[in-house]
């Protein structure tokens, strides 16, 4: 993410390493990889596009260099990436605009 400044990274990098293990270091705390990330970006200010970026590539590098940059691997994430977008699309973005067009009427008798 080059437009995101070091600065930026480093704020975002310490955010989620300081609560992670500030839940890490609570023996009471059962915390699922979902509720790190749901309390993470439930800060007053929502994360702009860039920084989920930032966090998701960071994500993806990680698991290249814990798995050997090789065609096998950039082949396994990109693959990940684009089952991840299609379910997005498939789960959450397809019955929003399903009833959108409910509530709006289709565009045209093509719909």
């Amino acid at each position: 993410m080059p437009y995101i400044t070091k600065n930026d990274r480093n704020n975002i990098d310490l955010s989620l390493t300081s609560w992670v293990v500030e839940v890490v270091n609570d023996p009471n705390v059962n915390i699922t990889l979902k509720d790190l990330f749901e309390n993470f970006f439930a800060c007053d200010e929502s994360p702009k596009p860039g920084e989920l970026n930032y966090v998701i590539t960071t994500l993806v590098h990680s698991y290249i260099r814990r798995n050997s940059l090789r065609y096998s691997t950039l082949n396994a994430v990109i693959g990940v990436l684009e089952c991840a977008k299609l379910e997005l699309y498939r789960m959450v973005a397809a019955p929003y605009e399903n009833g959108k067009q409910m509530e709006n009427g289709p565009i045209s008798e093509l719909d």
